[in-house]
């Protein structure tokens, strides 16, 4: 279901941005003959709907420039990335800012509904960490940032040798 989400939301993107639906569709076609994308969802990694809903917030971004009650679902999808698949999900925020400088556009900083919406995510992620925090302490933040973003990082990441691991990742993230 996610990587069908996946595929729907990169049509829905590229329509929007190029409001071109031959474009649309290749796009669509070309997210769902990706190979990474496809095994992902095959073996229901949470990588897939992590990315789903980092694409939902880029798209609820391009939609909130015509209309800024968009901006609200924003807040909410980066929320559900994160809770998904922990900072992970903050790689939308990068992505946004990127779309921002290469449109020269920053009018979203000024709107009332985007800070909204990014209270609304804190609003999401807040109360589990905040949880977990009052239950296991810093012994949480070791393990929730130390072993599940940092270490992994250095470790192997697709069954291969570690470098070539982390190559080939960050070769298909790209």
């Amino acid at each position: 279901l996610s990587g069908i989400i996946c595929v729907l939301l990169v049509l829905f993107i590229l329509l929007e941005v190029t409001k071109n639906r031959a474009i649309a569709v290749l796009g669509a076609v070309a997210t769902l003959t990706s190979p990474a994308l496809f095994e992902a969802a095959r073996q229901v990694r949470l990588d897939v709907p992590v990315t789903a809903f980092v694409l939902l917030a880029l798209y609820a971004f391009i939609r909130g420039r015509e209309n800024p009650l968009w901006y609200l679902l924003v807040g909410v999808a980066v929320a559900l990335a994160v809770m998904t698949k922990s900072v992970i999900g903050l790689f939308a925020g990068p992505i946004l800012l990127i779309w921002a400088v290469t449109h020269n556009d920053y009018r979203w900083l000024k709107e009332w509904y985007f800070w909204a919406g990014a209270l609304l995510g804190l609003a999401i992620v807040a109360p589990w960490h905040w949880y977990e925090h009052l239950h296991f302490g810093a012994r949480f933040w070791q393990e929730y940032l130390g072993t599940h973003v940092v270490d992994r990082f250095a470790k192997n990441i697709l069954g291969t040798q570690v470098a070539e691991s982390n190559v080939l990742y960050f070769k298909h993230l790209l």
